[in-house]
């Protein structure tokens, strides 16, 4: 909850530390990443929750106000009496309260314990929760409703990463229902791979995976809101009420606010631990860490590009090469403190003198933090490769590539990928670490764990078979098994859907993945594996997701082209902040393409058009699209990400809507007298 007042939150500063028993967090010591989200899983995970009709009760302890009424959440006009107005029927806001799944629980398929878990339940205005249905949380830019004072909003998401419909909180609350969902997908890590990323609403928050378990956008919206809404005494008392009073477990991220930092945030790959202090350390790159930098060319410099981020720093940093047989060497022997916490953009040069691998450390030492040393190798070569673009801009940047003996001339290729169809998505992953049938599967025949993380089907006596639960193959998938025959068996693996025989793979005596494309077949399929007697296997790892995004290169208008005997090349045209690719080559000697160099062109450099590209507002709804804050008489483009031209209209009003049926990245501009006054980027699924 925001803090209104400096002087309060000082006044607090100590109160405000949550209080979890001693030693509850001991064994999520010294982790990070997802290795601390699975230790704090076990700590929290699969809580001992009250009935779903028992919430009505256990409100009037965790959300009362300091004036006996319901402390609602979504509302800032209601006064509600608790279970007097509770819901029942309602036509407007006001009406009643309600049990309002922060979390919906179509996300999850209504699922237990989730659905009556206090820490994601908060009691919330019926009319108000029941326009927000199972929306994603976002940051609205369009509105397209809102409760009373406009406390709680409906509209398109202008957060960058997504632009369909989304439910925004008030800012008051909104670091609460971030810290909510960080707990959500870790106390029930082991679940997730069967949670939905998209309703028919739109997407949700999460990926379905365990980690990182967020898409990439609401990771960094959820940090956002974590950060400008601090964890408050509200949440502080609820988190006491329902530990101590209902279900035994803590949210971890009100304990300990940092938790969220060290697993998805700017202190990833730091170890966390309860009594850390804010010493100085380097984020990047890790102390051992190697960084490989492929192949070189041979007698060639060639520079490379390293973050160097730290934070807390008492000082400047050193920064020194040792080891090396004079291939390597760097631009700067210190970085100061400022440049090292913003994120110092350290250059290196590698100018190998002889073939093959060449190895160095890089140090860096001073302001205050351990002494890191990094592993630095490449491979030096006088085949003929591609290089890094040098001399890259907004709109431009410089192709490179080494010399192919006995080449005419060379032929370049700038491209970029579209992309079509959905986003992979995990139906069912097993990887039976644990010993018998995972949960909600079914064995026919004779089954055991007998090898350490695997399950054995068939014995020599007896046939053997594991049927998964229900899955939704209502569209084509992906199946992939490791397995492999017992010693000497020989053994089929036979994959059944539906009870019907699909596949027949053989076996090797050593464990192999086994890929299996599906086509759909209905929402409640389920999966066999059987092994017949005599003909034993191991079942190591079962995998089964959608087909996902297929990949298809789109090249630049006049390209290929062949550039000439040159060794570079400009390449002009571009739009800034974007991902391009390019591969060389060589003409007349029968020399092979490159491999692929990947640019990402910079952020224009003048702050007026920084400000102009972020001055329309886009969404869409449905196939329409909508398009805000223009200029009487101006023109409105549309462009592909390549730069050609998909549509065009006169402007005469502030806001203008067009059918729009295609996918991908494009580009916006709003156009008077030649002169661009708005442009934005935006991205159609």
């Amino acid at each position: 909850m925001r803090k209104i007042f400096l002087f309060v939150t000082i006044f607090l500063g100590v109160q405000l530390l949550a209080q979890a028993p001693d030693g509850y967090y001991t064994s999520a010591e010294g982790k990070s990443g997802a290795a601390l989200k699975t230790a704090l899983y076990e700590i929290v995970g699969v809580p001992s929750v009250t009935s779903y009709d028992g919430l009505w009760v256990a409100f009037k302890k965790t959300d009362v106000r300091t004036d006996g009424k319901v402390w609602d959440i979504y509302s800032n006009t209601t006064n509600y009496v608790f279970g007097t107005d509770q819901c029942g029927n309602y036509t407007k806001e006001g009406d009643c309260y309600n049990r309002e799944h922060s979390f919906p629980k179509s996300w999850f398929n209504d699922g237990k314990p989730m659905c009556s878990d206090l820490y994601q339940l908060y009691p919330s205005d019926g009319y108000v929760n029941n326009r927000r249905g199972n929306l994603a949380f976002g940051e609205v830019g369009s509105i397209s409703w809102s409760s009373n004072n406009q406390f709680s909003k409906l509209g398109s998401c202008n957060f960058p990463g997504y632009s369909g419909t989304v439910f925004e909180p008030n800012d008051t609350y909104k670091g609460d229902l971030a810290r909510t969902y960080f707990y959500m997908v870790t106390a029930y890590e082991n679940q997730q791979k069967n949670w939905k990323t998209s309703t028919e609403s739109g997407l949700t928050n999460i990926n379905a995976t365990s980690f990182p378990a967020f898409n990439n956008w609401s990771i960094e919206l959820l940090l956002k809101w974590h950060r400008q809404d601090p964890v408050s005494q509200k949440e502080i008392d609820r988190n006491n009420d329902v530990y101590y009073g209902y279900q035994s477990n803590r949210n971890p991220f009100i304990d300990y606010p940092e938790l969220a930092e060290h697993i998805w945030g700017n202190k990833k790959g730091i170890a966390w631990s309860a009594t850390a202090t804010n010493d100085p350390a380097l984020l990047n790159p890790r102390h051992g860490s190697t960084i490989d930098f492929g192949d070189v060319p041979y007698q060639q410099s060639t520079e490379y590009t390293i973050e160097v981020k730290a934070i807390n720093l008492t000082g400047d940093l050193n920064v020194s090469l040792s080891g090396y047989n004079l291939s390597y060497s760097k631009e700067v022997n210190n970085i100061s403190k400022t440049d090292a916490e913003n994120g110092y953009q350290l250059v290196l040069r590698v100018n190998p003198i002889n073939l093959g691998v060449q190895n160095a450390t890089l140090s860096i030492t001073g302001g205050g933090i351990s002494d890191s040393h990094i592993q630095l190798t490449a491979n030096s070569t006088s085949q003929f490769l591609a290089l890094p673009a040098t001399d890259i801009g907004s709109e431009s940047f410089t192709a490179n590539w080494t010399l192919s003996e006995g080449a005419l001339s060379y032929n370049l290729n700038v491209y970029t990928y579209s992309y079509s169809g959905t986003e992979s998505r995990v139906i069912l992953e097993e990887d039976f670490n644990t010993k018998g049938v995972p949960e909600g599967w079914i064995k026919t025949g004779y089954t055991d764990n007998v090898e350490a993380n695997s399950i054995r089907l068939a014995s020599g006596s007896s046939n053997g078979g594991i049927t998964t639960p229900e899955l939704d193959l209502s569209e084509p998938t992906t199946l992939k098994i490791v397995a492999k025959s017992w010693d000497g068996d020989n053994s089929d693996m036979y994959v059944s859907v539906d009870d019907t025989q699909f596949s027949t793979l053989t076996l090797t005596n050593s464990f192999e993945e086994y890929v299996i494309e599906l086509p759909a077949f209905t929402s409640t399929s389920t999966i066999t594996i059987l092994a017949n007697k005599g003909k034993r296997l191991y079942v190591d790892n079962f995998l089964l997701a959608t087909e996902g995004e297929a990949q298809t290169i789109e090249s630049l208008p006049s390209y290929p082209k062949n550039v000439g005997n040159v060794l570079s090349y400009e390449v002009t045209g571009l739009m800034s902040d974007s991902i391009y690719y390019y591969t060389v080559t060589p003409q007349g000697n029968g020399a092979a393409v490159s491999s692929e160099i990947e640019v990402k062109t910079l952020l224009p450099t003048s702050t007026k058009e920084v400000y102009e590209l972020s001055d329309l507002v886009a969404y869409f709804v449905g196939t329409t699209l909508y398009v805000s804050n223009l200029e009487l008489g101006s023109v409105l483009s549309v462009y592909s990400v390549l730069g050609n031209k998909v549509t065009e209209m006169s402007v005469t009003s502030e806001q203008v809507s067009l059918p729009f049926n295609y996918k991908g990245i494009f580009i916006i501009q709003n156009v008077k007298n030649n002169r661009i006054l708005g442009a934005q980027k935006i991205v159609s699924h």
